[in-house]
């Protein structure tokens, strides 16, 4: 179409930064730069809408072969690279849950979102279903709802219904754990992996933006006991919060993370830090709300 660009090429792997002396075996990707946006393009993902990169392609050296320089691809921000989930459950009594969970995303989030229900495609409904309620030891049934995840000419999001097993048995007393369901669960998966102990060498890490709302009713015949007093933390470029409030017969619960990490590379001190999160997050995902 006439507008100057260059192709820059780039590793699509685990190396963030070039050799001193002159080798071709780091560089095994190119995408493209445009100099009139500043704005590089990755015209072989399928998933990433306009303007954004993928985590691969992010914060790394690139060649850009028609301007004759090196240069760097931005790293990945925050802003750019979020999941916000609202989520409702409705506890009968006999402690079954009903749901219904929305969730949004952007950058990178939306990008793995994309590419997971597209692949799920080819899994029958009650498969990926019963697929995503194990990830965290569920149990039921349900069904997600989502636009064509291959049009990234408009903002994707991901709507789902489903019904669990009691995660406690009523009438009380009781503890109840809060499930994830059919949402997309980013910080439960956090608390799955954990981190080694100690690292020797420098790791890659992300920055992100996650919310997860929860409006959980319980029935008439629950009474609501006590619930956790929830969690700050905040230890360089993490900060999470969490709160829980009551509304009658309703319990909100709120939690938020942001890391901003300013390259892609985390250092020793920022892995320590990422390990005391993890103990952090781990004991808040297990608070439970005591009932009767």
């Amino acid at each position: 179409l006439g507008i100057p660009s260059s192709p820059a090429l780039i590793n699509l792997g685990s190396v963030y930064d070039f050799p001193e002396i002159g080798a071709h075996g780091p560089i095994n990707h190119v995408i493209t730069y445009v100099p009139g946006l500043d704005m590089f393009l990755d015209s072989t993902d399928p998933f990433s809408r306009f303007g954004a990169l993928s985590a691969a392609n992010a914060g790394k050296p690139v060649v850009l072969t028609r301007l004759g320089r090196l240069a760097m691809t931005p790293a990945l921000r925050a802003r750019d690279n979020w999941s916000r989930t609202e989520i409702e459950l409705d506890i009968d009594g006999g402690g079954t849950v009903r749901g219904k969970a929305r969730a949004q995303f952007g950058g990178e989030m939306e990008r793995e979102s994309r590419s997971d229900r597209f692949g799920g495609a080819w899994s029958s409904p009650e498969k990926l279903v019963r697929d995503l309620l194990s990830r965290f030891t569920e149990n039921g049934t349900g069904e997600l709802e989502f636009a064509d995840p291959a049009d990234i000419s408009v903002p994707f999001h991901v709507e789902s219904r489903f019904v669990l097993d009691p995660p406690t048995y009523l009438p009380g007393p009781g503890a109840f754990v809060i499930p994830v369901g059919l949402a997309p669960g980013r910080l439960a998966a956090r608390v799955d992996n954990q981190p080694l102990a100690n690292y020797r060498l420098p790791k890659v890490c992300r920055s992100e933006q996650v919310t997860e709302r929860y409006r959980i009713r319980f029935p008439a015949s629950v009474r609501i006991e006590r619930l956790p007093r929830g969690t700050v933390f905040r230890a360089g470029p993490i900060d999470y919060r969490s709160r829980f409030e009551r509304q009658g017969r309703q319990v909100l619960v709120t939690r938020t993370l942001e890391i901003e990490q300013p390259t892609a590379i985390c250092s020793a001190q920022d892995l320590a830090q990422r390990r005391d999160f993890h103990h952090v997050l781990r004991r808040d995902l297990r608070a439970q709300i005591l009932l009767r």
